[in-house]
Parts: structure tokens; sequence; C-alpha cells
């Protein structure tokens, strides 16, 4: 049970080094209603990693497809993944230093729709399969599966959460904080993007390929 922890733990601190969710929840903070849209933001991601996983261990992983063509396809599919990953991590690298993603501009009139929509497209839906793999892999009761999916989860937007909760109970020295955390993060992001894309690709390409070879 501890190695599975200690793996899940790997997994979704990936996920929350993520900068760019991070800049969104901390740009919302900027807008009418920062508060309440950032928390539906933050609720999306949550939601949204915990109903991937639930269709992963308890709809697909309940079909027993254990063979070795099913572990051919997970482990060519950890291939198609990596190369996804090294490719988006190769394109930050041609992309232009300081280039300002176009959802930027548009946050100004941020609401409860954007929020959403925008933990719909931020959730880091290859990784959370990773994790979900990882429980089913694990043979843990029904009970056990569901926790180590809520700790996944909790480690996943715990960044997220994090700048939410200094908003809340510090808000003159968040807002200071964050301000300088938002400009860092539009400073830096093309590096840090460069820098986790390549990770993960080099991540789930490896992981894909040794799976193959043994």
């Amino acid at each position: 049970m501890s190695s599975l922890y200690r793996d899940l733990t790997v997994t979704a601190l990936v996920i929350a080094a993520n900068p760019v969710p991070v800049l969104a929840a901390v740009t919302l903070l900027t807008t009418r209603h920062g508060k309440r849209t950032t928390l539906a933001f933050l609720v999306t991601l949550a939601v949204i990693t915990l109903s991937v996983g639930v269709l992963i261990i308890w709809t697909i992983g309940s079909s027993d497809s254990s063979g070795s063509s099913s572990s051919n396809a997970g482990a060519a599919v950890q291939i198609l993944f990596g190369l996804a990953f090294l490719g988006m991590a190769f394109m930050q690298w041609r992309a232009e230093p300081g280039t300002q993603p176009s959802w930027m501009d548009r946050m100004d009139d941020a609401g409860i729709v954007v929020a959403v929509a925008m933990g719909l497209g931020l959730t880091n839906y290859a990784l959370v399969t990773t994790g979900a793999a990882t429980i089913l892999k694990s043979g843990s009761s029904n009970s056990a599966e569901l926790a180590a999916l809520i700790y996944f989860a909790a480690i996943a937007v715990s960044t997220v959460a994090l700048v939410l909760v200094l908003a809340t109970v510090a808000p003159h020295w968040s807002a200071r904080v964050l301000a300088r955390l938002q400009a860092w993060l539009m400073l830096h992001s093309r590096m840090i993007l460069i820098v986790v894309f390549g990770l993960m690709g080099a991540l789930f390409a490896g992981t894909g390929i040794y799976a193959l070879v043994t």
C-alpha cells in the first residue's frame, strides 16, 4: 500500500506542478467575483479528476482485460502520450518568448461557466489516467481504491487550492504575493512547461517502451 501512495504522489505532484492551472486560478482571482469563480474552477478540476478515475477503475477495470494484448495496447498508449508530451515541449521551445495564452485576454469577463470550461480544458487527462491505472493495478479493495483516488485528486489540485486558501485567509497579503506570482509565472511559464512536458514525455515513453520489451 505504501508503494501505491508513493507512486500516486509522484504522478499527482507532476500534475500539481503544471503552472497553467495555477496561472488560471491566480488570474481568475483578479476578476469580478474572483473567489467564487476560482472555487468553481477548483471544484471542476477535482470532480473531473475523480470522475475519470472512477470511470477507469470501476468501469474499464471491471472488464477482465489483463491479457498480453491488453498490456501491449496499454504500453502503446503510454508511448503515444509520451510522444504527444514531447511534441508539446518542442512546441513550447519553438514558441516566441512572452507569448500570452489567448484565454488570458478574455479573463476579465470570466464567470462560472468560463471557470468550469477552463477546469474541463486544463485537467491533465493523461496523468489522471496514469494515476487511476496505478490504483487499478494495486488490486486493492473498493474502499482502499476510493481512498487512494481521493488522495491522488487532493494532491493534484493542491496548488490551485493553495492559491484560493491564501486569497481567502489573507486577502491583502495574498494580493501582493499572487500578483508577483502571476508575473513570475507569465515570465517563466514557457520554460516551466518545457520542463514539465519534457519530463512527462520521457516518463510516459520510457514506461511504455519498458513495458513492451519486458
